[in-house]
């Protein structure tokens, strides 16, 4: 079995706890104005461009056999370079100009994997998350759009007596993201806008699915791994203390113990540049950390805690 994997980020300490290796799938059913790996939404893989690397030899202009590669002149820090820019209309993904790429600048956004070559990896850094209390997460793009690798995936960790983490938006199947919270430990699901037509808006769908789900879910809970909600606080869109009090309340109605504030990064906007899109959401910038924190602390009132203040499930009234 193989599945399209954009990277896997070892000993990282930012996806659970303690240190974990980090399995990015590729393909997302949404589309995020504010997405931080805009490369993951496709399906299937594109080609990233990262100027900074590109030496100027046109080797991709020459065997490109559609036309789509093009000179451009780049400025950065302050230094001209020369280097290419990808008409996306045109570009059919045949990578003949990866292949010829001296210098690493034009790569695939995801690569094939076999079961065996994740697996192989996951075992070697076994130790690590035994010594750390850490394990495995799988990330995206979104799991659910490659369901089948990743129960595989999960089922070996638990097979190994490995922790398993899972970041999903809920928006697949309720099948395939029951089968996979089911054999999760922890699940980080995202709920980015409550309102259905904001959440069209921003994310090109509607969350009726993920909404949902995550009712079915909490329904369900003591045969799934501890949820986890989070919401990715973007300034002036969905980080006012109202929205963000709508959701505290219905994630409280759903008797679930965890709620996260995930404050917005700016650096988002670099690798739309990779991709030759333009970033929608430039000029916003993070608020300050006091403010998330006031938030959190609002957010508190309804009996909701970031992971870590508080484990184990709430206890019924």
């Amino acid at each position: 079995m193989l599945g399209l994997i954009t990277d896997i980020d070892r000993f990282s300490t930012h996806d659970g706890p303690g240190i974990r290796t980090t399995v990015f799938f590729q393909g997302c059913p949404m589309h995020c104005a504010w997405c931080h790996s805009p490369e993951t939404q496709p399906a299937s893989p594109v080609p990233i461009y990262r100027s900074m690397k590109c030496i100027g030899c046109r080797n991709c202009m020459y065997v490109c056999p559609h036309g789509a590669i093009t000179p451009k002149k780049y400025e950065e820090d302050g230094e001209k370079r020369e280097g290419i820019r990808i008409d996306t209309t045109f570009c059919k993904k045949c990578f003949a100009c990866v292949e010829v790429c001296p210098s690493g600048a034009l790569t695939k956004s995801s690569r094939e994997m076999s079961l065996r070559e994740v697996k192989d990896i996951i075992t070697q850094d076994i130790p690590f998350y035994r010594h750390s209390g850490g394990g495995v997460t799988l990330s995206g793009g979104e799991v659910l759009m490659q369901a089948e690798f990743a129960l595989e995936i999960l089922s070996f960790c638990r097979l190994q007596g490995v922790h398993t983490a899972v970041e999903t938006t809920g928006c697949g199947s309720w099948d395939s993201l029951y089968e996979i919270c089911r054999k999760t430990d922890l699940i980080y699901y995202d709920i980015k806008l409550l309102y259905s037509e904001l959440h069209r808006k921003f994310t090109g769908m509607s969350n009726d699915v993920i909404l949902r789900n995550l009712r079915r879910l909490s329904e369900n809970r003591e045969a799934v791994g501890e949820i986890v909600v989070r919401i990715p606080c973007i300034p002036g869109i969905n980080d006012h203390k109202e929205q963000i009090e709508q959701t505290a309340r219905f994630v409280s109605e759903l008797k679930l113990s965890f709620l996260e504030l995930l404050p917005y990064n700016e650096a988002a906007g670099a690798k739309y540049m990779w991709l030759f899109q333009d970033y929608s959401l430039q000029k916003l910038h993070t608020r300050k950390k006091e403010y998330y924190e006031e938030l959190q602390k609002y957010v508190s009132q309804f009996g909701l805690l970031p992971y870590g203040l508080g484990h184990g499930r709430r206890k019924e009234k």
